[in-house]
């Protein structure tokens, strides 16, 4: 499993608002995707403010019926990534300006 997949497979599952935040902050201290980390902060943010806020321990999927535009810009980033099933050091080297050999 991708490290993309890893992520979206994090959002999809029924969890509490506190778990979310743990399973997607071991993500964050595991990827070196600068952009994914950037999507995270604003997830595991967003869910925080939430958390103080609601104080709610009910079981959530981040990705059913969801319009906060943190979770639904981290969406829309992983989703090309998972179809392809591309490694996360191949993603960085092609955003760093790599190109695959020819053969």
């Amino acid at each position: 499993m991708t490290i993309y997949e890893e992520a979206l497979q994090a959002l999809k599952d029924f969890k509490s608002p506190k778990a979310h935040i743990t399973s997607l902050g071991k993500i964050l201290n595991k990827t070196e995707d600068k952009e994914l980390k950037k999507f995270l902060n604003n997830v595991i943010q967003q869910l925080t403010i939430f958390v103080t806020k609601a104080k709610s321990s009910t079981p959530i999927s981040l990705v059913q019926k969801n319009e906060v535009e943190p979770i639904v810009n981290l969406v829309k980033y992983l989703m090309p990534f998972i179809p392809k099933k591309q490694p996360e050091w191949q993603v960085i080297a092609l955003r760093e300006g790599w190109t695959p050999p020819k053969s």
